[in-house]
């Protein structure tokens, strides 16, 4: 039995006997979740959890004098900052700042791998923010945090793989994640308590045969737009065959020359 074949057995396996070992989301960004589950939570309440983390503190200010804002005054301080983003938000960029602890790994090529799913991931994002803010009935924090998180079932895989330490080519890094990464997602982000909704919706990207709203774009044609919208793919795309586009206004030109704009800076 090959290497990969081993490890692609020990997946399922594990999988099979729902043992695969799925990272724990970060105590900080629990903490701001289960505060902003509270309607009355106060700002003082979220200065004192983020300020425990000087990383995350300035993160979150340089975001709030990010170029999104640009008609603002510049500010110094968690207070400002906080109110300038508002909480859905800030929850984001918390999210954003905290997991990007987790895409790291001590071998040399899985580290590598893990950065650059990363780095997509925050550029889907920023692309999930731009579209969505387009539309008056969704959310562009909303969209923004499915960004983040709609590949997230690679991060389990990379570093299950990198466990065993066998030495994988990126070929077969490859193909273990696109053949298990969309069934870990859900059970990831299930895991981490978010809503069912969102889960819903990392999963419905991934299936071409779902049903749509008859007349209203939705999360799912803001995901599947910001991916292909990727910097160096979207060249590459039968626009003219995109259904998520047309859904969200775009003709197969403005689809060719899409670049966001504005883009929150997300670190």
């Amino acid at each position: 039995m090959s290497t990969e074949q081993k490890i692609t057995a020990d997946i399922i396996a594990a999988l099979e006997s729902d043992q695969l070992d799925l990272p724990t989301l970060p105590d900080m960004a629990i903490r701001i979740r289960e505060s902003l589950e509270n309607p009355n939570v106060s700002v003082e309440k979220l200065i004192h959890i983020i300020s425990t983390d000087p990383v995350v503190t300035v993160h979150v200010i340089r975001a709030a004098n990010s170029s999104a804002f640009h008609n603002a005054g510049k500010v110094d301080n968690l207070r400002d900052a906080i109110s300038r983003l508002g909480y859905r938000l800030l929850y984001s960029m918390v999210m954003n700042i905290t997991l990007t602890k987790l895409f790291q790994s001590k071998s040399l090529l899985t580290d590598r791998a893990l950065r650059k799913l990363w780095l997509h991931s925050r550029e889907v994002a920023a692309n999930c923010y731009v579209l969505a803010e387009q539309k008056k009935h969704l959310s562009p924090e909303v969209a923004m945090l499915i960004g983040l998180v709609h590949d997230i079932g690679a991060l389990p895989l990379y570093l299950h793989a990198d466990r065993l330490r066998s030495h994988l080519d990126q070929t077969t890094l490859d193909g273990l994640i696109g053949n298990y990464a969309a069934i870990i997602s859900p059970k990831l982000l299930l895991r981490w308590n978010f809503p069912n909704s969102l889960v819903d919706i990392v999963v419905a990207h991934e299936n071409p045969e779902r049903i749509t709203s008859p007349d209203m774009a939705d999360y799912v044609d803001v995901l599947t737009m910001a991916n292909l919208q990727t910097q160096g793919t979207e060249s590459q795309v039968a626009w003219e065959n995109v259904i998520a586009a047309e859904r969200l206004g775009f003709g197969p030109e403005d689809c060719k020359t899409f670049f966001p704009a504005i883009q929150i800076r997300l670190l």
